[in-house]
């Protein structure tokens, strides 16, 4: 194991992804245990909310737009709004261990409201070694919901953020932006114009 460092410094220029023009809105969690049978499968699409879906075990094929997906441990389904999907089979056990968030008011930069990633890009990505980590952020909301805990809704909110951020990073779809130093530079080179 690495040693441990008593203190972490953020090593990067850090501008939040989300901000009060985009900020998305937790709107549900569910979560299917393996031994849940009664979980409804249908086909559907959610016109004004999108869902990001964890595979923690089991195996399952879904139909996600047009393309049937096979999926595992690990992957991790994104449902941009409007994107039809439902499970098609369940693995050898027929069951998939299984939480599903779902938030609206996501509006990205290059990405229609209510989209993580363009319409065109692979809905399944597997989230290897950082599997636990994304269930524990996914339990969370969960149990603390369920138990209608109070302040649950602004602590669900903030864990929602951190696991939309996380997936954006995995996806490869965090919006860039300009290092501050860059756009510091291109006001002066603006500035300079104006006075030329």
């Amino acid at each position: 194991m690495p040693d441990l460092q008593v203190q972490c410094l953020v090593k990067r220029d850090f501008q939040p992804v989300f901000t009060p023009d985009n900020m998305p809105r937790l709107l549900y969690i569910s979560r299917r245990a393996p031994s849940d049978n009664a979980h409804p499968r249908l086909l559907h699409a959610h016109p004004d909310f999108a869902e990001a879906m964890l595979v923690h075990s089991g195996q399952a094929r879904f139909l996600i737009g047009e393309k049937t997906y096979d999926i595992q441990s690990g992957d991790l389904m994104l449902f941009n709004s409007g994107v039809v999907h439902d499970e098609l089979t369940g693995g050898a056990d027929g069951a998939i261990d299984s939480c599903c968030v779902a938030f609206a008011g996501l509006r990205l930069p290059g990405l229609r409201e209510n989209a993580l990633i363009p319409d065109d890009a692979p809905a399944v990505y597997h989230v290897g070694a950082e599997l636990e980590d994304l269930w524990t952020l996914y339990d969370m909301m969960y149990r603390y919901l369920s138990a209608d805990q109070p302040g649950c809704e602004a602590f669900c909110h903030h864990l929602l953020l951190s696991l939309l951020g996380r997936i954006l990073y995995l996806t490869g779809a965090a919006p860039q932006r300009l290092p501050a130093e860059t756009e510091q530079g291109a006001l002066g080179l603006r500035v300079k114009e104006y006075i030329d």
